[in-house]
């Protein structure tokens, strides 16, 4: 499948709360489909404060190692 990265400028609240609203929004949708299938995607969400030095690298291999925990918890279920 297809990846991408959503970089947001919030507290993780506010991240958490866009996430929320992501899965809503995707489920509302595949209430509409009339196909056998419906829509999924994971999500990976890592969070940066300044307090620590770490590299843009390091931030998305965090997220993505998030992602693939998401993944295998839809998959489980």
């Amino acid at each position: 499948g297809d990846e991408f990265a959503i970089i947001a400028n919030t507290h993780e609240e506010n991240g958490n709360n866009l996430r929320n609203h992501m899965l809503n929004k995707l489920e509302q949708f595949n209430h509409t489909l009339h196909e056998p299938y419906r829509l999924s995607f994971s999500i990976g969400m890592t969070y940066y404060g300044g307090q620590y030095h770490t590299s843009v690298d390091e931030l998305f291999q965090k997220a993505d190692s998030s992602m693939y925990a998401n993944k295998r918890e839809t998959h489980k279920n």
